[in-house]
């Protein structure tokens, strides 16, 4: 009896004190207290953040750089990084002064001239058959630049950076093409217009995109993700319909080749690459990222004058691992 005993004692602290794999759901109400723990892995580790997600999980992208692992669910199927680079899923970027990790423009349209070449800060290109200028900003739009047509249908105006010695430089030379673009944008009467705001390159011709990535209003009067490869391609649409409101559109990645998402103010994300042959931007072809620069365009349908607004425009890309230095 007394070795049976012994037996079972030896046996209870084996499991008290040995190493416990728990296979299957368990919800913990008490306190859980890892403070003397040798080592924590608290969040699930991978290289892929999951399509799908409930609020409060946590997941640690093992390939992101140093310090921009961490990724939250702070929404139903929307990851939010947190901290650095661009991140998939809707997460946020930071892109502060100082920090030399990054490359980062912005635009907020607060300027004197709206002659071709010296629009804002970045010297913003335009032309079509209408015109270009800045109207009254009312907060927390500020400033803001107004793309107006002609009053023939098919007109369009645009506004673009140029690429042909790129006003970017060689942004996207980094091997996972790791960037973020985002526009805060007005298209005033959506049901007989069209707009494209253009990661890639802008036709000068029809102010649809020539190559790259655009956002704009489909076939089907959603606001849609549209490719470009020689010409527009495919389109993705988010489902919401396009209207005269404020809207925020951000492209990104999450530091992998083949995947770049767009997110329609900060709730809806889709994928920016097409089924089967995604969107491989490790080389340049399909889409051209050699040249990418930032455009916007109006397209008027019908026999009026059609406006676009723009109140701000960012990019960022990953340039270095090293926030103090890049060389």
């Amino acid at each position: 009896m007394k070795r049976t005993m012994i037996l079972l004692f030896l046996g209870l602290a084996a499991l008290l004190w040995g190493e416990t794999v728990i296979n299957g759901s368990r919800s913990i109400l008490g306190e859980w207290d890892a403070g003397g723990a040798v080592s924590t892995i608290p969040a699930k580790v991978g290289t892929m953040l999951p399509a799908g997600c409930a609020v409060g999980e946590q997941f640690f992208k093992s390939d992101a750089a140093a310090g921009q692992n961490l990724h939250l669910c702070t929404a139903a199927n929307t990851w939010t990084q947190v901290a650095g680079a661009a991140g998939g899923g809707g997460g946020e970027s930071v892109c502060a002064p100082g920090d030399a990790r990054y490359f980062c423009v912005v635009e907020d349209f607060v300027m004197s001239s709206t002659t071709s070449g010296q629009i804002g800060t970045l010297g913003w290109l335009t032309g079509g058959s209408g015109s270009t200028g800045g109207i009254a900003g009312v907060w927390p739009n500020v400033g803001i630049l107004r793309l107006t047509t002609g009053a023939t249908s098919g007109n369009m105006q645009r506004v673009n950076l140029t690429s042909t010695a790129p006003a970017l430089g060689d942004w996207l030379a980094d091997a996972a093409r790791q960037h973020e673009v985002k526009f805060v944008f007005r298209l005033n009467s959506p049901a007989d217009s069209n707009f494209r705001l253009v990661v890639g390159a802008v036709n000068t011709a029809n102010g649809l995109i020539d190559h790259g990535f655009a956002f704009g209003k489909g076939a089907d009067g959603t606001f849609s993700l549209i490719n470009g490869a020689g010409g527009e391609v495919a389109q993705a649409s988010t489902g919401v319909n396009a209207d005269a409101a404020w809207h925020t559109v951000k492209f990104h990645t999450d530091g992998t080749p083949q995947k770049l998402y767009v997110t329609l103010d900060d709730s809806v994300t889709i994928t920016a690459c097409p089924a089967g042959g995604g969107c491989d931007m490790s080389t340049s072809a399909p889409f051209g990222y050699t040249s990418y620069t930032l455009g916007a365009s109006v397209i008027t349908n019908a026999a009026a004058a059609r406006t676009l607004d723009l109140d701000y425009i960012s990019a960022m890309a990953v340039v270095g691992a090293d926030a103090g230095r890049r060389n």
